[in-house]
């Protein structure tokens, strides 16, 4: 395990991006789920060389949360790429409606073509700030054959259970529009806000 602090005023700073782009090489497969995207956090992560070297035959299941910063701007950036990945990405929208919790995870995962994989987990989201700007720390665990295979089936537990909330960008983007111009859809969202959970 290594233990990574981003900070830019730090000689000896990490920046999140460039760690999970490092980690890209030598992978058949991955996962990750953010609470926040933007469009400039998605295009600085998903459209650099590293990461389409790794998904012309790889594959990523990316999961992003609507409950703050994440836009239909955003959400349109994904489909672009989605679509220029041919299926190699795949991407669902955590849509839910509870006060008291907000969907917050900050992490991916890596199955190598070898052996074993990466878990990097963290505090940043996928904002060019959280990839690069941002005071955050984060961990990139080493795993072998077997605690790769076990983040797989916890991942796909999660996933299961959580299937209700988990919309195609474009269900999204209309949930997300319809969300913004009702009255109730803007009233959870500052009511959230002002409890400081979304």
């Amino acid at each position: 395990m290594r233990f990574q602090i981003q900070d830019p005023t730090y000689g000896n700073t990490k920046p999140l991006r460039e760690t999970i782009l490092n980690n890209c090489s030598d992978v058949k497969v991955g996962a990750g789920a953010y609470a926040f995207a933007t469009s400039e956090g998605v295009n600085f992560l998903l459209g650099d060389e590293r990461f389409r070297n790794f998904i012309s035959d790889g594959s990523f299941f990316l999961i992003v949360g609507t409950d703050d910063i994440t836009n239909v701007r955003a959400l349109r950036t994904l489909k672009d790429f989605e679509n220029e990945f041919s299926g190699n990405l795949k991407v669902r929208v955590y849509i839910h409606e509870a006060i008291g919790s907000i969907f917050h995870p900050k992490y991916s995962w890596f199955q190598s073509k070898s052996s074993g994989g990466k878990l990097i987990i963290g505090s940043g989201n996928m904002t060019k700030r959280g990839l690069k700007n941002n005071r955050e720390a984060y961990a990139i665990i080493d795993l072998d054959e077997e605690q790769t295979a076990e983040v797989k089936r916890e991942w796909n537990r999660w996933l299961m259970h959580s299937r209700q909330y988990l919309y195609s960008i474009d269900d999204a983007i209309a949930i997300m529009s319809q969300r913004d111009r009702s009255f109730i859809g803007r009233f959870v969202h500052a009511l959230k806000k002002a409890m400081g959970i979304g």
